[in-house]
């Protein structure tokens, strides 16, 4: 069995505690470890409550997952999923990072399961090619801050860093592999960024609905579903929220700029329309985002 003269363990912060708080995170992050195995030895089986990514660094570590042996290889990658029974073994030398978070239940009663329910255990094991990536979400996940932290900010951020770590994973996943409810979030990912570059090609002027529906490649009511679960409000509301929030970046990106001049870039025929509809959407007027103003509101 396992024990601390076994393993050597570096974990990072553990964000178990805030698992009540009220937001709107599909994806609740809880900690990430890494453990380095110094002597053979295992962990009891146990029934998996969290789900749980298991990926490889060095050498080589076994499990038994709902009854199945499977062995893992550097750069392998395993999902645990919650109510899976699952029993390590360890080997001298093996060290490997655990990812331990919640998917919420959104409207639903029970959280979502990541896989279908015929998937075998051998089907929820990836290997990784891009390390690259997935180290440099690893190293973030991991450092130690010397700041201190003021309430959720690094939550917050760690929770984001986590949420886009786990979905390239799924991504890397055949879609038959893939629960109902995950390949639902995979289409509406996909459906947010299609629906961001058609916004972003309209900046300049408000494009007909019909046009927004055209290039969406979507209905009136799957435009509006998403644009209500996307942003909270109809299109051309969503539309004009977004161009706002490009404006105040392109504001931040050069500081001094005269709001007039910002105007006509976003094309609003006058400061004044434009320091009015800002207000509305981001709470201030442009000039407090930039350094130097001399135009009138």
């Amino acid at each position: 069995m396992a024990s601390p003269e076994n393993i050597s363990v570096n974990s990072s912060v553990n964000y178990l505690s805030m698992l009540n708080r009220e937001d709107d995170f599909r994806i609740r992050y809880t900690d990430c470890n890494k453990t380095l195995v110094t002597a053979d030895g295992f962990w009891e089986t146990h029934t998996q409550i969290s789900c749980e990514i298991i990926l490889i660094e060095r050498g080589t570590y076994r499990c038994e997952l709902n009854g199945r042996l499977i062995t893992l290889k550097p750069w392998d990658m395993l999902i645990v999923q919650p109510g899976q029974k699952h029993r390590d073994f360890l080997y001298k030398g093996c060290s490997f990072f655990a990812f331990h978070f919640h998917l919420l239940p959104g409207n639903g009663k029970f959280p979502p399961p990541v896989f279908a329910p015929e998937v075998a255990p051998e089907q929820q094991i990836l290997h990784l090619n891009d390390r690259k990536f997935f180290m440099f979400l690893t190293e973030n996940l991991m450092e130690k801050k010397s700041a201190p932290r003021k309430g959720t900010g690094r939550f917050h951020l760690d929770n984001a860093l986590f949420e886009a770590f786990f979905r390239k994973i799924i991504l890397l996943y055949p879609d038959k592999v893939l629960s109902e409810a995950i390949q639902d979030e995979i289409d509406y990912d996909a459906d947010s960024e299609l629906l961001y570059a058609v916004f972003s090609r309209h900046l300049t002027k408000m494009p007909q609905l019909e046009t927004l529906c055209r290039e969406c490649r979507m209905s009136r009511s799957a435009l509006h579903r998403l644009c209500q679960k996307t942003f909270g409000m109809p299109p051309r509301k969503a539309f004009m929220h977004c161009k706002i929030l490009q404006a105040r970046s392109f504001i931040l990106r050069n500081p001094g700029i005269r709001v007039k001049e910002v105007a006509e870039v976003f094309g609003f025929k006058t400061p004044y329309h434009f320091s009015r509809i800002f207000l509305r959407e981001t709470g201030s007027y442009p000039k407090k985002f930039t350094k130097a103003d001399t135009s009138a509101e």
